[in-house]
């Protein structure tokens, strides 16, 4: 799945969709500092074109769900700035850890730097099962 299709892709499903924003471009250098002072370790990437996915949950996934994590987690469709220098230009990050305003989506691993306008959309844990599944046969090929 190319990167435009992933956006694409989430996009067509069914769930609420709305906007929301990140930190100003004005902003991202003092938010990269404000990440490696506050998450010392973690890989730092900078991101735009985003949607950030909530996952639904039933009651019974729920129980199932690790408590360090929140189930939610973001889609970029450009990075600015990779520090591990992945050699990537897209992701879906794994779940959240922490989210501190404006802009920096923590996961366990990384600290994401969420720049400018983006989107915010709900999806059922079937539907997140789905994207997750295409994305692993897509990577194989």
């Amino acid at each position: 799945m190319r990167k435009n299709d992933v956006y694409e892709y989430i996009l067509s499903l069914k769930g609420t969709l709305d906007h929301d924003f990140g930190c100003d471009v004005s902003e991202v250098q003092q938010r990269i500092d404000d990440a490696y002072s506050l998450f010392f370790g973690k890989a730092i990437c900078v991101v735009t074109d985003w949607v950030w996915i909530d996952i639904e949950l039933t009651k019974e996934e729920m129980r199932r769900f690790p408590n360090d994590l929140k189930p939610m987690l973001l889609f970029a469709d450009t990075i600015l700035r990779d520090s591990p220098n992945r050699g990537i230009d897209w992701v879906i990050t794994s779940m959240l850890s922490e989210y501190r305003h404006p802009g920096l989506f923590v996961t366990r691993n990384t600290c994401y730097v969420i720049v400018g306008l983006g989107l915010r959309c709900k999806l059922s844990f079937s539907d997140f099962a789905l994207l997750v599944n295409t994305r692993q046969k897509n990577r194989r090929k």
